[in-house]
């Protein structure tokens, strides 16, 4: 509960790095529900940087929590221009994700 509290909080006060440090958390937290916290609040921060970009992109597709997903293909969506790589991620799970909710917001962002 506290570490998610504590990603919550990095999400809402944006400043250089910010994005690093909860991809660098993301990519190594145990528990589900921290995870979800932190990429939601990456996705709130919207800051887009390659590396936190870079981290998203390898962890999305196993990431086991519907809406740590969800926040996540919507991270790598919204800066899709500065991070061309997570095309192919992003489509294997626009057409393959068990989450309706994420394929139909990748639908929305990426198109057909």
């Amino acid at each position: 509960l506290v570490r998610s509290a504590a990603a919550k909080a990095v999400g809402r006060l944006p400043r250089a790095g910010s994005a690093e440090l909860l991809a660098l958390c993301l990519a190594d937290e145990p528990v589900s529900m921290v995870r979800v916290s932190l990429a939601q609040s990456l996705l709130r921060l919207g800051e887009a940087d390659e590396f936190a970009l870079r981290l998203v992109d390898q962890r999305v597709s196993s990431e086991s929590h519907d809406v740590a997903r969800l926040a996540m293909a919507g991270y790598l969506a919204d800066h899709l221009d500065v991070y061309p790589a997570s095309r192919p991620t992003l489509v294997d799970l626009r057409d393959h994700d068990p989450s309706r909710s994420v394929r139909v917001l990748l639908l929305e962002k990426i198109g057909i």
